[in-house]
């Protein structure tokens, strides 16, 4: 009898540790679930704020919160390691970094200053880097590069020149590469992140007229520029584009003549782009030609830099 229950013992727990195994296995080989964007963040120019609306917003949008106190606001990025959102202010040449959910007016975690914020021009591109702990900023012809945590009146890192007029950045973290849209050189020059000093461009994107904001795609393989020339498109290339490239596809409306700053959630297949003339069109991602958008965020007196978050 001893032994019949000593063996009914041993054969549950082997079953036990089976299907532990079993579990185990199956878990490891599930598909992780799609990461997900919840929210989209707009540095609303001439409204003086940041403005951050539900990703699935559409018409005139109550936003979910309004960063409130700002001087022209002209681009945004978000470091979703550290829960925190960059805001370029323009008007006083200086980033102020505010936790992500900041609303109201918010008081900055950090504010950077500095003689290089000075150059930066009227439409900055601003690029987080939460893993290398940098802050990608661009001038007019330079890019300075500042340490994720500067506060005050910091000094770059390293500073990338040999541009002329630089609009949007876009940065590949995964092969250390930074994208530089050059409005006067009608170019997007792809060039190492760790560059210091003069750029040798690894590769450079020729013929994009009008170029404005910059977006990867890295689930996709894509680069997505926005473009004021030839009543505004968004252009989209292979992120190894080079040369003359022909986009992969060529995205255009008749809501406006203008699409500037650009972002892409690869999750829900969609791609937003901003207008000056006060909307934010959120168009599929795969869309090419004249489209119509799916949704059309209105009342913003001037969106300019854009970006996602969680």
């Amino acid at each position: 009898m001893k032994s019949s229950v000593c063996w009914r013992n041993t054969f549950f727990s082997m079953m036990i540790l089976l299907t532990l195994f079993i579990m185990a296995c199956s878990s490891s080989n599930s598909p992780t679930p799609p990461k997900a964007y919840n929210e989209i963040f707009v540095a609303n120019y001439y409204g003086a704020n940041v403005e951050v609306f539900s990703r699935t917003a559409d018409g005139a949008a109550t936003p979910l919160r309004t960063i409130t106190g700002l001087n022209m606001p002209d681009n945004v990025a978000v470091d979703e390691v550290n829960n925190e959102l960059f805001v370029y202010d323009a008007g006083d040449l200086v980033i102020k970094v505010f936790s992500r959910t900041a609303d109201g007016a918010a008081t900055p975690l950090r504010t950077i200053t500095g003689t290089e914020l000075d150059s930066t021009g009227d439409i900055t591109g601003l690029m987080v880097d939460p893993v290398n702990n940098e802050l990608f900023v661009s001038g007019n012809d330079s890019v300075f590069v500042f340490s994720r945590t500067a506060d005050g009146a910091a000094t770059p890192l390293r500073t990338i020149s040999g541009f002329s007029n630089i609009r949007g950045l876009a940065l590949d973290a995964t092969n250390s590469e930074l994208f530089v849209a050059d409005l006067s050189a009608g170019s997007i020059y792809v060039v190492s992140s760790t560059t210091d000093g003069v750029a040798t461009p690894l590769r450079t994107i020729t013929g994009v007229g009008g170029v404005e904001g910059l977006a990867l795609d890295m689930i996709n393989n894509e680069l997505i520029a926005g473009a004021t020339s030839s009543g505004g498109s968004v252009r989209v290339y292979s992120r190894t584009a080079d040369g003359a490239a022909t986009p992969l596809r060529t995205i255009t409306t008749t809501v406006t003549d203008d699409m500037e700053g650009v972002a892409v959630d690869p999750y829900s297949n969609e791609l937003f782009a901003t207008s000056l003339s006060g909307i934010i069109l959120v168009f599929p991602r795969t869309a090419d030609g004249e489209t119509t958008p799916l949704r059309t965020i209105t009342g913003l007196p001037s969106p300019a830099g854009i970006t996602l978050g969680p």
